[in-house]
Order: C-alpha cells, then structure tokens, then sequence
C-alpha cells in the first residue's frame, strides 16, 4: 500500500455510509495512523479505536470505532486530502 492515509479514510468513510459501529485498518506504519486517529478521536469525529499487535511492533490491526449524532447521521459529513502523494501542499505552521 502506498497511500495508507488515503486508504484509511476511505476506510472510514466507507463504514459511515455502510452505517457499520466500526471498521478494521492494518496500516503498514501504525505509529503515523494512531496519532491521526488520536487526532479524530480528541476532536470528536470517532468514539475511540483499538489497536492488537500481530507479530511484532510492525505489524498491527486497528479497529475505528465510528460515532453517530443522536439521530443517527455521521459525525463526519466528508473527508478530502489537501496534499497527496502526487500533489505535494507544504504549509507553514502558523498557515495552519
């Protein structure tokens, strides 16, 4: 997998239309992917995840919990990417 961010959103987003409680990840880079879902999770955008270990620190399975307002809409209404692996986007910090 080249992409593993786009392949993660994909992934969530995909749960939230098919209405799923959560949805599994094996990203080929764990610690980058549980600092992003860190990230969803302290803004609101998921419940939580969980993370098993399969044959070292390399490998690793995470389970996206995906939250649901009260009348069952998504918590997140759409994911895009600003920079990709094919269109590079550098920002300052302070530009963001």
């Amino acid at each position: 997998m080249q992409d593993f961010i786009s392949d993660m959103v994909v992934r969530i987003s995909n749960g939230y239309r098919a209405r799923r409680d959560s949805v599994f990840l094996h990203p080929s880079t764990p610690k980058l992917c549980i600092r992003i879902l860190e990230l969803l999770q302290k803004e609101g955008y998921i419940r939580g995840f969980q993370v098993r270990s399969v044959g070292g620190a390399q490998r690793a399975h995470v389970r996206v919990f995906l939250k649901y307002h009260a009348l069952g809409t998504p918590s997140v209404k759409g994911f895009f990417r600003v920079s990709t692996p094919g269109r590079r986007v550098y920002a300052s910090i302070r530009a963001l």
